[in-house]
């Protein structure tokens, strides 16, 4: 379980993680390349995209791509459900959502 999570502090600054599922693994990430978390909604396929981009979706304006993050990683495809979540990041200074089966935790540590 995400809060059984241990971590070292580096100069005594708090750091805060996100942490997700994917199929029955849990995974992290810290919340400062987090931009929001949003429930799951269809987004726009796109013709000859990637086996990994599930399509795009306007975000207030924006165009981002919606990443199938389970297949990114090598694993099976998600099927998105009511549970599945769009976990919008910041990665190498591009926009992007990634599905996940399912937001589990937001942890700090001192």
């Amino acid at each position: 379980m995400a809060s059984a999570i241990n971590s070292t502090s580096f100069n005594g600054e708090t750091l805060e993680i996100i942490a997700f599922r994917l199929h029955d693994q849990e995974f992290c990430v810290k919340t400062t390349t987090i931009r929001e978390i949003r429930g799951w909604a269809p987004s726009t396929p796109i013709p000859h995209a990637p086996a990994d981009v599930i399509g795009v979706m306007n975000l207030r304006g924006s165009v981002i791509p919606i990443i199938d993050l389970a297949y990114k990683l090598g694993m099976k495809s998600t099927v998105a459900n009511e549970r599945s979540a769009i976990v919008v990041a910041e990665v190498h200074n591009m926009v992007i959502g990634m599905l996940v089966d399912r937001v589990s935790d937001i942890l700090t540590t001192f």
